[in-house]
């Protein structure tokens, strides 16, 4: 039985129903794809993409029918590619798909939000802990998303929100 069949069990057995997946789970390999192993691009799409699709797939059909949601959580490396990271920013991007179509096809019975989180981050903190985002912001590329110094929610389509 897999992991995810067991969660679903134990909510519906200790608390009936469920209302709402949060799915916020995200691993994000350090070396380029090219050079980092296989095993660690399966690791990267079984959690960023394949994890939140199982969860659905397990809690969506018993979710009460108009009164359910899931919360898909998305990152702004999922529209950015020189993010350092193609395992991370392919299976965002990935999940960002998968909810839109997922959406759809859930239609009336369960809401499906995407939220793409966006960091900002001290001027201090940025140069070293964010050094592709230093990199294109020299280069006269920033993006709002990353100078803004709040976060604040701003909804796209009705399946997707920006967070920043």
């Amino acid at each position: 039985m897999g992991s995810e069949m067991c969660i679903r069990d134990r909510v519906y057995d200790q608390l009936g129903r469920c209302d709402l997946v949060i799915n916020n789970a995200a691993v994000a390999a350090p070396l380029p794809a090219l050079r980092d192993s296989t095993k660690r691009w399966r690791t990267g799409v079984d959690v960023n993409l394949n994890g939140p699709f199982y969860l659905m797939y397990h809690f969506c059909p018993r979710m009460p029918e108009g009164a359910g949601r899931v919360i898909n959580i998305s990152s702004g490396a999922a529209v950015t590619p020189d993010f350092g990271r193609p395992n991370y920013t392919a299976t965002k991007l990935a999940l960002e798909g998968l909810s839109q179509s997922l959406a759809h096809e859930l239609s009336g019975k369960v809401a499906l939000t995407v939220l793409r989180v966006d960091v900002a981050v001290g001027a201090r903190a940025l140069p070293r802990r964010f050094p592709m985002i230093v990199a294109r912001l020299r280069k006269g590329r920033q993006s709002a998303a990353v100078m803004r110094p709040y976060s604040s929610a701003v909804v796209c389509p009705p399946f997707l929100s920006e967070i920043s």
